[in-house]
């Protein structure tokens, strides 16, 4: 689920997977580390790799500049975009 900031990307994938029982991931989980610093662009491509590897699953997030490369060959449903 890819959004800008604020817009309820958080909110709407835990909905989605309470629905459909999958996994969730946060990239911003991933992307910041102690003392709200971000991780090195080499170290935060690969971090969502072991998410998108299962069958299923929802990962949320605006980092496309570095995640999009491990992502995008996993993608297999797409949502419409909303305006």
């Amino acid at each position: 689920i890819i959004g800008t900031r604020d817009a309820g990307k958080t909110t709407l994938a835990h909905r989605v997977t309470q629905r459909l029982g999958i996994p969730h991931t946060d990239l911003d989980a991933l992307h910041w580390g102690p003392d709200w610093t971000g991780r090195p662009d080499d170290v935060f491509r690969v971090a969502p790799q072991p998410a998108a590897d299962g069958q299923a699953w929802v990962i949320s997030g605006n980092y496309l500049r570095v995640a999009q490369p491990v992502l995008a060959p996993r993608i297999t449903h797409h949502a419409p975009r909303v305006a």
